[in-house]
């Protein structure tokens, strides 16, 4: 059907229904989409407001879980902790002197640390030095033999 057709037929609707009968009609189809309108609005409503709720049920039943674990977890951790306090006082008892020999094994290891380092940092300085000396000669031998004659 092409335009002068349709446009025929609306003339012709127009003229037994009556003009306000069309009017009708058009007001219909311009309520249909206005309700169409409103249902996505309401449909979007209810998609976002869901999505909030579940949301809020996820946050709700992840603190659960994560009052559940750290209960679980401060359990664990004080377990744990006698646990080793039985075992270092077991040591104790039976070495004795154990903890004050491993306590000078400890800082003479952090003494020979110590002096490494400053070796390592004389030597590094010794070697940053002879880097500049080195560098300083090639200037100066690369002055002269661009001065000769």
């Amino acid at each position: 059907m092409n335009e002068s057709e349709s446009s025929d037929l609306q003339s012709i609707l127009l003229k037994s229904l009556g003009g306000d009968k069309l009017s009708d009609i058009g007001r219909e189809k311009h309520d249909e989409e206005v309700l169409q309108k409103k249902i996505e609005q309401h449909f979007t409503t209810y998609v976002m407001n869901f999505k909030e709720l579940e949301d809020n049920l996820i946050n709700k039943r992840l603190g659960e879980m994560e009052s559940r674990l750290m209960a679980r977890l401060e359990q664990l951790s004080s377990r744990i902790e006698s646990d080793f306090d039985q075992k270092l006082g077991k040591a104790k008892r039976e070495s004795g002197d154990g903890q004050s020999s491993l306590s000078n094994e400890i800082s003479d290891l952090a003494s020979a640390i110590a002096n490494q380092r400053n070796e390592f940092d004389m030597v590094s300085c010794r070697f940053n030095a002879l880097i500049v000396v080195s560098y300083r000669i090639a200037r100066y031998v690369k002055f002269f033999h661009s001065t000769k004659f």
